[in-house]
């Protein structure tokens, strides 16, 4: 591997391998957050890959790049590469039928592009109607494959991944809509049966849902599915459990839950909620000072909570969790000094 670092002199035969480790190992570091190494490894790969005739692992390997700088907080690179990856994927005019597996990248870099944009549980730019675009053509580019094959699970979990976002964004601007892709997102996932990834994403799509449904002023049904999402988190073991991730299917679900009780007028209940949640995730050590993801759900809930607190007559509490939020985006203003989207954070957190 360091001679194909050192010269970029690799067989054509040994190319997709190749490409395969250097791709691996830079989201490996990745995971690690050693970010230079990530992105050295990628961008080799990049130069090593139209020479084994492989343009197209290209895209691929710009959604690695891509989340490494959105890990960093670099917006605006991470939206140029993950653009520059959907160019590159895109099919080439006229064709009629075009590979399964390129049009399944192209939704992943869509579905993405969608996040980084969007995500108002990431690191993101929150502009949730712009989108919604990229969102939209992922899933209905995973639509058309789910219906040639009732058995297809991999074009049913691209699906799922695309529509789960896009409900989340449409809930902004038109809750009916974000139901009916909600639920035709449903409808696919219980065709698969006996796939503990898909009760994962249905636990995920009926959570979300949820916020939606009450806007519509549907709060029976949000609860019930609420309820379904906690037996699948139940069922697969992820609920209760005495740590909770941040960012994971219990912590948003609790999250909803404490939600849904506010709205129905259980605001001590809702309430003690977010504490034992809060308690369970500060219990799991989240990276809230290593990590802007990590930050930035953190920061979500602190604000959440303190608004409820503030709600119910409790501001110094209220104002407790405000100093914590206020205190983390600081520290992130240190280690990040001029970064848009932490100053944003820090201008909200004022506010």
């Amino acid at each position: 591997m360091d001679r194909y670092l050192a010269t970029g002199n690799v067989d054509r035969a040994e190319g997709v391998p190749v490409l395969t480790v250097l791709s691996n190992v830079s989201k490996r570091f990745r995971a690690e957050h050693q970010f230079d190494e990530a992105l050295r490894l990628s961008r080799r790969a990049i130069d090593i890959a139209p020479s084994v005739n492989q343009p197209l692992y290209v895209g691929a390997l710009l959604q690695n790049t891509a989340l490494v700088h959105r890990d960093r907080g670099e917006l605006d690179e991470a939206l140029h590469d993950i653009r520059e990856g959907a160019k590159i994927l895109e099919p080439e005019p006229g064709t009629a039928h075009p590979a399964a597996g390129r049009v399944m990248n192209l939704v992943a870099l869509l579905a993405e592009q969608g996040k980084i944009l969007g995500d108002e549980h990431d690191v993101s730019f929150s502009r949730p109607q712009e989108a919604v675009v990229p969102l939209e053509r992922a899933f209905r580019l995973c639509d058309e494959f789910v219906h040639q094959d009732p058995n297809d699970s991999n074009s049913r979990d691209s699906l799922s991944r695309a529509g789960i976002a896009l409900a989340d964004m449409l809930g902004h601007s038109d809750a009916r809509q974000a139901v009916d892709v909600s639920d035709h997102v449903l409808r696919h996932l219980a065709e698969i049966k006996n796939n503990t990834t898909f009760r994962r994403l249905e636990s995920q799509a009926l959570v979300g849902s949820s916020y939606s449904l009450r806007r519509l002023g549907r709060s029976a049904e949000a609860h019930e599915r609420l309820t379904a999402a906690f037996e699948r988190l139940k069922q697969l073991k992820l609920y209760p459990a005495d740590r909770i991730t941040l960012g994971s299917e219990a912590d948003y679900a609790l999250r909803a839950l404490a939600e849904d009780e506010a709205d129905n007028g259980n605001v001590l209940g809702a309430l003690d909620i977010y504490q034992d949640l809060l308690n369970r995730i500060l219990a799991a050590k989240p990276k809230g000072e290593d990590s802007l993801a990590d930050a930035t759900r953190l920061s979500h809930l602190y604000e959440s909570a303190a608004a409820l607190n503030q709600r119910s007559g409790k501001a110094e509490v209220a104002s407790a969790l405000d100093t914590r939020r206020m205190t983390l985006w600081r520290h992130w203003a240190r280690q990040l000094p001029d970064n848009p989207f932490v100053l944003r954070q820090v201008s909200v957190a004022v506010h």
